[in-house]
């Protein structure tokens, strides 16, 4: 029997335990904020699974990758969760905002068919301050 496993399939090689606290195969930059998720593509098997976390050099330049920890993900994913319901409600309030200014327009142009005289100030005024409104949520901050 040898002691090296120079010659031992994958199988055999001794397998180094994971921090339960960490998230397999994910690491991120604390400066500039890059995240690499790391896969391993097991071909022989057709099987995908989580890479190491291990640290190494920004790519960007700018300190090392350190290992996620699954508090660090979870806080991450709570606050998308709150930006992107943030962001739905804006939209819905513009998309509703939108929506008035049509039904505005069409009792105007009713009024408007039967005799009445009617003001589109308070329509023409609205109505782009509304699209804007909808162009930024939609579109986001730079259009």
């Amino acid at each position: 029997m040898t002691d090296t496993l120079a010659g031992a399939s994958p199988v055999d090689q001794p397998v180094r335990p994971q921090r339960a606290d960490l998230v397999p195969g994910v690491v991120h930059c604390a400066r500039c904020h890059f995240r690499l998720t790391r896969v391993n593509l097991y071909v022989n098997v057709g099987a995908v699974g989580a890479g190491n976390s291990d640290t190494e050099p920004c790519p960007n330049g700018c300190g090392p990758l350190w290992p996620v920890t699954w508090e660090q993900e979870a806080r991450e994913g709570y606050k998308l969760a709150e930006d992107l319901f943030e962001r739905a409600k804006r939209a819905e309030d513009a998309l509703r905002e939108l929506v008035t200014l049509e039904e505005m327009r069409l009792r105007l142009r009713s009024l408007h068919e039967r005799g009445h005289g009617t003001d589109y100030e308070q329509y023409h005024k609205g109505l782009p301050k509304a699209w804007d409104a909808a162009r930024a949520v939609l579109l986001g901050p730079n259009v």
